[in-house]
């Protein structure tokens, strides 16, 4: 749309900022706000939910504190970070998720929101702990459907991995293995007979590659070739 604005007004550069502790949006726009750049933000933030008001007001925003499951708390780099799963029967929980997605779909390719309303949603959190003064931050999540359907010759639990996201600023750190374990391990705990992962990108498929690898020497099923 940029290409609409006079000349003078190109280029013209549009940040979306998002708060590590609440993932609440906020966009500017290194142009000033009137004419064509000002029907554009505007449209911007339609598609932002909760934009806040300024950037410093994200900072004043307080935690986010879903409910839900620990199922791991472990540490990277000394830093301590714990992973919670929850569905969307809290509020809060739906309301991060809004968050959620809007960053997603910066990141995912031919991303597409999912429906909260269906309580087959799981939502899975990895957040680093607060240190030093400063607040929590959002490190990654996944979300993903438990659901069942006809396998092995009778009606079983299947869970899905939909969207899975690390935060730049914790990629390759090992999120990503975590995350993708703790959801193997919550599948086992469920009875399910199968985690599929829908439509996955070629860094995550060489992710789970590497996942799958780690648990098959782990349970004795591929041994390691000497020399």
């Amino acid at each position: 749309e940029a290409l609409a604005l006079p000349v003078s007004q190109r280029p013209l550069t549009i940040e979306v900022l998002y708060a590590a502790h609440t993932l609440v949006p906020f966009p500017r726009c290194d142009r000033p706000m009137e004419g064509s750049i000002e029907d554009a933000m505007f449209s911007l933030v339609e598609q932002l939910p909760q934009a806040g008001a300024s950037a410093e007001a994200l900072l004043d925003a307080p935690e986010v504190r879903l409910g839900g499951e620990v199922l791991a708390t472990y540490e990277r780099g000394g830093a301590q970070f714990e992973a919670r799963l929850c569905s969307f029967g809290e509020e809060e929980a739906r309301r991060f998720n809004e968050n959620l997605q809007s960053l997603m779909r910066f990141y995912i390719d031919a991303h597409s929101p999912i429906d909260h309303t269906d309580d087959r949603w799981r939502l899975l959190t990895i957040f680093e702990e607060a240190r030093e003064g400063a607040p929590r931050r959002f490190t990654a999540a996944a979300t993903a459907m438990v659901f069942s359907r006809f396998v092995a010759g009778g009606i079983r639990t299947v869970l899905k991995v939909c969207q899975v996201m690390v935060a730049p600023s914790h990629q390759r750190q090992g999120h990503g293995s975590a995350l993708l374990q703790l959801l193997y391990d919550h599948a086992a705990t469920q009875g399910a007979v199968e985690v599929t992962v829908e439509d996955p990108s070629a860094g995550f498929r060489m992710l789970r590659d590497l996942v799958d690898l780690r648990n098959c020497r782990r349970l004795g099923l591929l041994q390691p070739t000497e020399g």
